[in-house]
């Protein structure tokens, strides 16, 4: 019973707990210019590589939805990566970019960190030749993107306009 309630409230939780982060740390005005880029780039993303990697590749897959499953993928994941990438864009280094480097590689580890958190929970898994640098570079690989697209997409100003 008790691991059944932590599968059911572990991403809501998790949701949760990153929006009041947001809440907390971020303008209003400028939520406003994060939320729709991070929407596509997080919440779509999230639904591409899923469907990429479990349907297509079969690499990784969900388990244990619960009452949360939504096309073969947990209702919450989409949300908790748009979320995410609400905070990787509000806090991307504008100055040094060794900093920038740094911290996109940081995110990707903690990317890594969080998914085996999943895993321990049982609501996600993968195969074990995925872990720890296929998926840690799978990551990487996606928060450049990420940024890339942000600035791409015209969402915000290039980190490079601040270095000049």
């Amino acid at each position: 019973m008790a691991v059944e309630l932590i599968q059911a409230l572990f991403y809501p939780v998790f949701v949760l707990a990153v929006t009041v982060a947001i809440m907390i740390f971020i303008p209003r005005d400028q939520l406003r210019g994060l939320l729709p880029a991070a929407a596509v780039i997080g919440g779509l993303g999230d639904v591409i590589v899923v469907w990429l990697f479990q349907d297509v590749l079969k690499i990784i897959w969900f388990k244990n939805h619960g009452i949360w499953e939504c096309a073969n993928q947990h209702f919450f994941s989409p949300i908790g990566w748009t979320m995410v990438m609400v905070l990787y864009f509000y806090f991307f280094p504008r100055h040094l970019r060794i900093l920038r480097y740094l911290y996109t590689a940081a995110w990707a580890a903690l990317a890594v960190g969080y998914g085996l958190l999943v895993r321990n929970v049982e609501l996600y898994d993968f195969r074990p030749w995925f872990f720890p640098v296929p998926i840690y570079l799978t990551f990487l690989g996606w928060f450049t993107f990420a940024i890339w697209a942000y600035h791409a997409l015209g969402a915000a100003h290039s980190p490079e306009q601040a270095d000049k």
